[in-house]
């Protein structure tokens, strides 16, 4: 059978250490010790399952809840001087557990408290595979200097098992993995949403470039078609000018110029001719 341990305190505490998870919605953050069970366990439910804390206040029911997953979950109260025996308790089900094994196992131990060296060393001897898990602010120098345990990092797997308690803004749970996940989803959706209002604004400005173009287009054939016009007008009333001066000459019966004025003889002629009309009133 295997075992595993949790020094819940020390494992909260790391948590909160450095201020290691400084944006909403993790300000209060959990552990899902089930689940971190399962993924290092084949046959979780084959696992003696330790989890040992101080009393909490009493509206929390996360210890009950871990009792309902099959973790056995020794309290202590907590003193004005803190939290006592918990490390002790941690060592002395440990020590249990292993001499109830006739077959060694593996002990998966999360704490990073000193305290439990004695537990360790022990489970050594009895040939047991120890595996501790910790922070890496929270280790005792003797573990990180010790060659009978595997020693890994919780900081190394935080996405996987870490997540946020449930609150009326955001009503669900959530690992810092998923959030991560989700995160950069949002990110790459912003920066689709970005670059589709990119190539809108573009193709905009584009339509509105080539409508400027077509109103200017169609202004220069209207100034141009205005100026025929005029030209056309120009020539009309300058034609009608001559037909009137030709009809004119010609009813004098008038010589008429290549340019279709009235030569000076045909004036002096037309002079005469009227000065002959004109009778003395005597």
């Amino acid at each position: 059978m295997d075992i595993l341990l949790i020094d819940n305190s020390n494992i909260f505490i790391g948590l909160d250490v450095d201020n290691r998870f400084p944006f909403w919605p993790f300000w209060s953050v959990r552990f899902d010790y089930l689940k971190f069970a399962k993924a290092q366990f084949k046959n979780v439910r084959a696992v003696k399952k330790i989890l040992v804390g101080s009393t909490p206040p009493p509206k929390d029911d996360f210890w009950n809840v871990m009792r309902n997953q099959g973790f056995d979950v020794p309290l202590f109260e907590r003193t004005i001087f803190g939290e006592k025996k918990v490390d002790t308790e941690i060592v002395a089900q440990g020590l249990e557990a292993i001499y109830k094994c006739k077959t060694p196992g593996r002990l998966v131990l999360m704490s990073g408290d000193a305290d439990m060296e004695p537990l360790v060393r022990r489970a050594h001897k009895e040939s047991w595979a120890v595996e501790l898990w910790t922070w890496r602010g929270s280790i005792s120098s003797e573990y990180a200097q010790s060659d009978y345990m595997e020693v890994k990092f919780i900081d190394d797997v935080q996405d996987d098992f870490v997540f946020h308690e449930p609150t009326d803004a955001d009503p669900f749970r959530e690992t810092l993995g998923e959030y991560k996940e989700r995160k950069e989803r949002e990110r790459v959706e912003q920066e689709k949403e970005r670059e589709r209002q990119r190539v809108l604004w573009a193709e905009k400005c584009e339509q509105q470039r080539i409508q400027r173009e077509k109103e200017f287009e169609l202004q220069q054939i209207l100034a141009q078609e205005k100026l025929k016009r005029e030209q056309e007008e120009r020539l009309r009333k300058l034609i009608e000018i001559k037909q009137k001066r030709e009809a004119f000459w010609k009813k004098w019966g008038l010589p008429i110029g290549a340019g279709g004025t009235a030569s000076l003889a045909g004036i002096a002629y037309l002079a005469t001719k009227i000065l002959k009309n004109i009778r003395p009133r005597f």
